[in-house]
């Protein structure tokens, strides 16, 4: 007889209800987030239960002790499950036991899970998003600090480490020199850890066959060098068939919009949601190509562009792009307009061969 698990997580505890089939309740407790309050936890378990949480932090973890226990496993996505939000009684138990109850009607609307390689691709693509970031603020410190002293310098001066060591001999006062010494520091810091993260993201694409053919198909496009293809492939997350239409990744993208209706009223709203990262990469993949390419997606964005604004086009052609990459990786083509001594180009730059 198949049962239901519904499970409210928090940092130190977690709360789980179990219904049977007739939708009476069978457990309901509380655990403690440690080893012993797992065991205690999946002893109750049936091979044939399912159980349903809703997605956190800590959401994978939790997916990965209690996956050999069950039947299924389902992360609820929050966002577009408001029950709990909205409730009156807003307590643990009651949130795991709605989980639990709306998870018998089949009404959760549930998240894709990646496997292992792409959750710990992720994670490493945002760590170095944020290290990016620290790096920027860095940058502009030493630069608004000896704007402050009269001496103007390029940003590009801060890449070559010749540059950076002359910085320290401005005629700066003391305070100036300090800010600006400690700046560059971290700011060699800051290049060698992005430097560690990119070559581990390296390492673990070119040690799994799918990851590593996605890459080197999606670097056939002009603009996407080896990183920005693992940042794809990554924020993909594997699995392309699950994408049932071009809407449908477009969406995951956050390159559609809001529509919302109300009588006569039609108002359409820009989405805030879908994968941010992901969503960047592809606005500076098509920036990167105006001018410099002729291909349908530049094409698209001039045409766009005249028919109402830079930004409107920079969305449209992402959009169009991201459906293009979807077509590429899940029937196995290639890019239509592929430059080949580029593209090979790439390929040595990176040390990979499309014989091994």
């Amino acid at each position: 007889m198949m049962r239901y698990v519904g499970v409210d997580l928090s940092k130190r505890k977690f709360s789980a209800v179990i219904l049977d089939d007739n939708g009476d309740v069978v457990v309901k407790n509380a655990f403690a987030m440690d080893p012993a309050g797992i065991i205690r936890f999946t002893s109750l378990l049936q091979l044939d239960d399912v159980i349903a949480f809703e997605a956190g932090s800590n959401c994978y973890h939790f997916h990965d002790l209690v996956v050999p226990y069950v039947k299924e496993v389902k992360i609820v996505n929050t966002y577009a499950f408001k029950v709990i939000k909205s409730s009156i009684k807003k307590t643990d138990m009651n949130d795991a036991y709605l989980l639990a109850k709306f998870l018998r009607y089949g009404e959760l609307p549930i998240i894709y899970v990646p496997p292992v390689l792409y959750r710990e691709m992720r994670e490493l693509l945002n760590f170095r998003e944020k290290l990016v970031q620290m790096r920027t603020k860095a940058r502009n410190m030493i630069t608004t600090s000896l704007e402050k002293e009269g001496i103007l310098i390029a940003r590009k001066q801060l890449d070559n480490p010749a540059h950076r060591e002359k910085l320290l001999d401005s005629p700066v006062t003391s305070v100036t020199r300090l800010k600006v010494s400690t700046s560059l520091a971290h700011l060699e810091q800051l290049d060698s850890d992005i430097l560690k993260v990119e070559n581990h993201l390296k390492e673990m694409y070119r040690g799994d066959p799918v990851a590593r053919s996605q890459v080197c198909r999606l670097m056939q496009i002009p603009g996407i060098g080896e990183l920005m293809a693992i940042a794809i492939t990554g924020e993909l997350g594997g699995s392309i068939d699950r994408f049932t239409s071009k809407k449908a990744i477009a969406a995951y993208a956050g390159l559609v919009r809001k529509t919302d209706q109300s009588g006569d009223s039609l108002k359409y709203r820009r989405i805030r949601r879908g994968r941010k990262l992901l969503k960047k990469i592809l606005t500076q993949i098509v920036l990167s190509q105006v001018g410099r390419y002729s291909n349908p997606i530049v094409d698209y964005y001039m045409y766009k562009k005249k028919e109402k604004c830079a930004g409107k086009a920079v969305v449209a052609a992402s959009r169009k792009l991201i459906t293009v990459i979807c077509v590429m990786l899940k029937y196995d083509k290639d890019f239509w307009f592929v430059e080949q001594n580029l593209y090979f180009k790439k390929l040595r730059q990176a040390n990979i061969s499309l014989a091994s």
